[in-house]
């Protein structure tokens, strides 16, 4: 597959260890080492299931690893750190983006709820309409 990316003029270089790090990853030394996963997709892999310190451990360790390194053997631990960024960063673009969708749903359904109440008797008292709306509000 082959995708076109615009970038800022000066910054097409950073292509070059994007596409190395996704190449490593896909077809490399993370095929080798996880053929378990082999035709799943990145995002059901298990580095998108392990929590936010993991992969950001991983980051700080395989950076360690690269200072100490021959520069051609640094290069792939760089590469390493490229793919666990990028799997942080869809990672927690996924949590913003979900939490973002649950606070809309939970807006609208709050929305419903008060024009439900608005709807009711005249003769509903004020604790009546603060209890559910209590209720509401713990999720019941």
């Amino acid at each position: 597959m082959k995708i076109e990316i615009e970038f800022p003029e000066g910054y097409e270089i950073l292509s070059y260890p994007i596409e190395a790090a996704i190449k490593r990853t896909a077809l490399g030394k993370g095929k080798q080492r996880h053929e378990e996963y082999s035709g799943q997709s990145f995002s059901d892999q298990q580095i998108m299931r392990f929590s936010h310190g993991w992969r950001l451990d991983q980051i700080q360790k395989k950076g360690f690893e690269a200072s100490h390194l021959p520069k051609r053997d640094a290069i792939g631990e760089i590469e390493d750190v490229i793919v666990y960024g990028c799997a942080e960063w869809l990672k927690l673009n996924k949590e913003i983006t979900d939490a973002e969708r649950e606070r809309a749903l939970r807006k609208q359904q709050m929305t419903q709820h008060k024009i439900k109440l608005a709807e009711m008797d005249n003769g509903t008292s004020f604790e009546d309409v603060k209890n559910a709306m209590d209720k509401f509000k713990e999720g019941e």
